[in-house]
């Protein structure tokens, strides 16, 4: 397997001479010719120039050095292309004797790309955790703030006569209902996204896969409405408590009278109270 040249050339590679890949060549702007130095296996530095520039090969490295370079390393990894009308087997059966492994290209580029899928996948759920994180805690803050924010609301609806557990399902209803939206308006940037990736692939690639993983987006939206609904629980129930403590302590507070006594309310009190309220009424 051959890499296509795109600048420079492979025939006739000079002493000293290394291939490097595009994405290399862009990224380190390199250019042919351009003068080296390559520390090589054993630890030397080694005067090196770029040759030739060439399309990065799945599973291939950045940089391609001849095996005449002092100190280099034995490769690790080859393609074999046999000639056309010959039969290779007896090379391949000195290969296999050899004790070198062999295998058809498909199957290599196959291991390679299902590695490089699961080391994406990998840096894709660190990435996710860390934004599912902080997204969480902050559907968390902005619910907790926006129930206690509603006090008195909830109070007046206590105060109607609706218990606990209605004016509580409300509250997880509207928050299940921002979840819902919040979903909605995801999947609708998300998709934008994507159309926009699969056009520009579309330009590199003939018929790129479009992949979507609905297992993952169903256990995101589960959790998030159970975190909402367990967040709106709580801000709820503790905010009812709050006004019911205050509300109880208002009604049972002492009232001052004149002359400096007080008192508490009751049917006691106001029974005692009747017929000093009456006198001093008709004194007046």
């Amino acid at each position: 397997m051959t890499p296509r040249v795109r600048q420079g050339s492979l025939d006739a590679l000079p002493a000293g001479a290394i291939v490097v890949s595009r994405d290399l060549a862009a990224s380190a702007d390199l250019r042919i010719g351009q003068p080296l130095v390559a520390r090589a296996g054993n630890g030397r530095r080694v005067p090196v120039h770029v040759a030739a520039v060439v399309d990065s090969v799945l599973g291939g490295g950045a940089a391609y050095v001849p095996s005449e370079l002092p100190g280099s390393m034995p490769p690790g990894t080859a393609f074999l292309r046999t000639v056309p009308g010959k039969s290779a087997a007896p090379q391949l059966r000195e290969l296999r004797e050899a004790g070198v492994r062999i295998e058809p290209v498909s199957t290599y580029v196959a291991q390679a790309s299902q590695a490089e899928k699961e080391d994406s996948h990998l840096a894709n759920v660190i990435i996710l955790g860390i934004v599912m994180a902080y997204a969480l805690l902050a559907l968390v803050n902005t619910l907790v703030t926006s129930v206690s924010a509603r006090r008195r609301e909830m109070g007046a609806l206590s105060l109607t006569g609706a218990t606990h557990r209605q004016i509580v399902g409300i509250v997880v209803s509207e928050a299940a209902l921002a979840v819902a939206v919040g979903t909605l308006v995801s999947i609708l940037s998300a998709g934008s996204v994507l159309g926009l990736q699969h056009v520009t692939l579309s330009r590199v690639i003939d018929h790129p896969p479009l992949a979507l993983p609905w297992a993952d987006l169903l256990q995101i939206v589960t959790l998030c409405t159970a975190t909402a609904a367990l967040a709106a629980i709580v801000a709820g129930w503790r905010t009812l408590s709050r006004f019911e403590r205050r509300t109880h302590e208002r009604v049972n507070a002492p009232v001052a009278r004149k002359g400096g006594s007080c008192g508490t309310r009751g049917p006691s009190a106001d029974a005692d109270r009747a017929p000093i309220s009456f006198a001093r009424r008709a004194r007046l």
